[in-house]
């Protein structure tokens, strides 16, 4: 399952502009002759028979975008001005690294330390470095509308510990590639690579109206909140296994599923942690509110450092993510759905 991820990190896919990853997605499907539709809006699904026949429409989502930007505009002396596109901080930017969607690389502008006093970064004040010394020839190599995303290698930097980008929501995305290539499901399920979540929710919105879901399964990259976390406060941590969601700013987790997810952990010897704080959102928000409701629940990767140039997961977490949704299901389903339906 890591190199599907190391392969899934390193491809570009801002928001709206997923292609790249989803022609990944598609080549992998159809070298092993999977069959798989593709809605206007860029979503991948992929129908896959378990070991058991239901009549509920199960889906297991995990989005295929990241975190991104576009380019607005440029100066005189040839720099990109550019706009974020999902959650960004200007702050964090500056002497980073970033690749456009067109193969140009460029350099997030930063002022040296002996001249920054008092200067706050915002994106009205940081460009894009491509190299180019004139409006005249920056134009010519990205055109207004272009967007990119950081430029990151995936690497092995401890036992068990990768770097790279993208990891919210790649992580998800390799666990749900894995499932469809490598595991039996225990019940017939859909599999679907949403798109736009970094900007709203978007793509899920429209997957689970075409889909008409019943039951949804997130599959995510969250934040492990090292090593900047209070003592007083609880937050997940990497390494403490997947995170599964009791809320956050979109939906508080219905309880009889968080009953099922904790039963089966606890069932399988699969360390967990909870996410409790009222932040971030998931396809998860949307999904619950589609047609009469959806049952809806959000089992994630801790990972440092999201929504950056460079994120860390711990192997370990991933794995046992994939495994403690398929026992949830298995658990599901070993009770005839009971509170499902």
């Amino acid at each position: 399952m890591i190199e599907y991820l190391k392969e899934l990190s390193e491809l570009k896919g801002p928001p709206g502009r997923e292609e790249e990853v989803r022609n990944f997605i598609k080549k992998r499907l159809e070298e092993k002759g999977i069959n798989f539709e593709e809605d206007f809006f860029g979503n991948v699904y992929v129908y896959k028979e378990g070991k058991n026949k239901t009549d509920l429409n199960i889906a297991i989502i995990a989005h295929i975008d990241e975190v991104g930007f576009i380019i607005t505009g440029y100066t005189q002396d040839g720099f990109l001005k550019f706009k974020p596109l999902g959650g960004l901080e200007a702050e964090i930017l500056p002497g980073t690294e970033v690749e456009l969607l067109n193969g140009v690389k460029g350099v997030v502008s930063s002022i040296p330390p002996h001249k920054k006093s008092g200067v706050e970064y915002t994106f009205e004040k940081l460009v894009i470095d491509i190299g180019a010394y004139s409006k005249e020839e920056a134009k010519g190599k990205v055109d207004i509308g272009e967007e990119g995303v950081f430029l990151t290698k995936f690497e092995e930097i401890g036992k068990g510990v990768y770097k790279g980008k993208a990891f919210d929501d790649r992580a998800g995305s390799s666990i749900l590639l894995s499932l469809i290539l490598d595991d039996t499901l225990p019940c017939d399920s859909a599999l679907i690579f949403t798109t736009q979540e970094e900007t709203g929710l978007m793509g899920a919105r429209i997957a689970s109206k075409r889909k008409n879901i019943d039951l949804a399964f997130i599959i995510e990259g969250t934040f492990a909140f090292e090593p900047y976390h209070p003592e007083e406060e609880y937050y997940p941590k990497m390494g403490g296994g997947p995170v599964v969601t009791k809320m956050d700013r979109s939906l508080i987790v219905d309880e009889v599923l968080i009953k099922y997810i904790e039963k089966a952990a606890l069932k399988n010897n699969i360390k967990f942690q909870w996410k409790i704080p009222l932040t971030g959102a998931t396809d998860a928000g949307v999904i619950s509110l589609t047609n009469k409701g959806v049952k809806s629940c959000v089992i994630a990767v801790p990972c440092r450092y999201i929504h950056s140039k460079a994120s860390l997961l711990y192997e370990e977490d991933l794995i046992s993510a994939k495994k403690l949704l398929l026992k949830t299901l298995e658990e599901i389903y070993g009770e005839n759905f009971k509170g499902i339906v």
